[in-house]
């Protein structure tokens, strides 16, 4: 047999209207399942026999009808709005919600929910809202939001948030979708990004997922790491480049991003295609932005080595002199795709804005179908800039001979200071 327990005190009355001392005469009070728009039933006694409408109308003075009481159902947590008289059903303008309520000494409804109720707010635009008072300490930069809208739920981060003008300006940037003009409930996560409470994660490794798309995954494993690191990696998205039509050669320069920030730059070369299967992929470096590419042999030299998916093995060095740190010819790795080749590979250069002779280039992968036996070919290389003190700004790819044209693909370029 269920048990009742009395509603907060809060909810007794009497009522007023905000921002002063008139009785909220004919207000109506709804109360919902916590957290949503369900509607629940409370009780007028503690043996759960009379039931109240929903809403409940309050009486001339704001207060409940007869002086009555507010009973809720033990183990049930409770969301109540209070809104004006002439709201509607569910209310579009009400004066105040309080989440997540349960009757005194309730303990079977002692439940916490990751979201506090905040402030009504006042919409401004797909991505701004106010609310009244300065409510910056608790509306921080970083703070997790939900919000109530006329297309449903929407969840956020805070941006900006400023006062001024006895209200709070909060800025947000959106999961999916954005906030509208039905805009009628705010509520902040419970953890707040000023002096959280969150621990060092110690799980192994520590996982991140897509806000949108937890299916898509990234981890940072720490085993490798040595007793009382503390490493910092600060990875950052600087450009792309889409292939189409007929282009000869990608490059980047320090007009397309800095140079001297970071201390690795990752090329992330994704289906690069050629013209024809008679072309030597190449990466070409440079000292002056672009204008001339290294090309005297051994200013660099790359050991390269493949595994070609039948079990061969194969080693072989480039250098300068041929076209460029990766060279790989038609009769090396014919590299192929239908009729015509089509390579991917990870590029990354360490300390390229190095004046000393400490940088370093590294072919992390590639991986490409053979022509001859049409296999799948899988390698890496690594090598340093022999008698090159002069900092690295600008690089090349491109198809080395043949006259071929890259005719698609995407090549993006990620900076990492750890």
């Amino acid at each position: 047999m269920a048990s009742f327990f009395l509603a907060p005190g809060l909810l007794h009355g009497p009522f007023f209207v905000p921002g002063g001392n008139t009785p909220a005469n004919g207000g109506q009070l709804f109360f919902y399942i916590a957290g949503s728009s369900t509607k629940q039933t409370v009780f007028k006694d503690n043996a759960g026999g009379t039931a109240w409408s929903n809403p409940i109308v309050l009486d001339s003075g704001g207060n409940l009808p007869s002086q009555s009481e507010i009973w809720f159902t033990s183990g049930v947590s409770y969301k109540c709005i209070f809104a004006p008289s002439t709201d509607t059903d569910p209310p579009a303008s009400p004066y105040a919600t309080w989440d997540n309520l349960s009757g005194i000494n309730d303990t079977g409804a002692a439940t916490t929910s990751e979201w506090v109720s905040g402030p009504s707010p006042t919409y401004v635009s797909g991505t701004q809202f106010v609310l009244a008072g300065d409510q910056t300490n608790t509306f921080t930069i970083g703070r997790r939001l939900k919000t109530t809208n006329t297309g449903g739920t929407i969840y956020s981060r805070i941006l900006t948030t400023s006062f001024g003008s006895a209200s709070t300006t909060i800025n947000v940037t959106s999961d999916s979708g954005s906030l509208d003009s039905g805009l009628s409930a705010v509520s902040y996560g419970i953890l707040n990004p000023v002096n959280p409470s969150i621990p060092a994660l110690r799980t192994a490794p520590v996982v991140f997922a897509d806000s949108v798309d937890p299916s898509k995954t990234a981890s940072v494993d720490m085993t490798a790491f040595a007793t009382s690191t503390n490493a910092v990696i600060k990875p950052q998205f600087l450009a792309s480049r889409v292939v189409s039509g007929a282009t000869t050669n990608v490059n980047f320069t320090p007009t397309d991003f800095p140079w001297t920030t970071f201390n690795q730059y990752v090329f992330e070369i994704q289906q690069v295609g050629s013209s024809t299967n008679a072309s030597n992929p190449g990466v070409r470096l440079s000292v002056n932005s672009g204008s001339t590419f290294l090309t005297s042999t051994y200013q660099y030299a790359i050991q390269f080595q493949s595994i070609i998916s039948s079990g061969a093995f194969s080693t072989w060095t480039v250098n300068a002199s041929n076209t460029g740190i990766l060279n790989l010819s038609d009769s090396q790795q014919g590299l192929m795709i239908g009729s015509k080749f089509s390579y991917s590979a990870r590029f990354r250069l360490l300390n390229p804005g190095s004046t000393s002779e400490a940088k370093a280039v590294i072919i992390d992968h590639i991986a490409h179908p053979q022509v001859a036996s049409s296999s799948m070919i899988f390698g890496s290389g690594i090598g340093t800039l022999s008698s090159q003190t002069a900092a690295i700004n600008g690089i090349e790819f491109m198809l080395g001979v043949g006259g071929a044209n890259m005719t698609s693909g995407v090549i993006s370029v990620y900076g990492l200071q750890n």
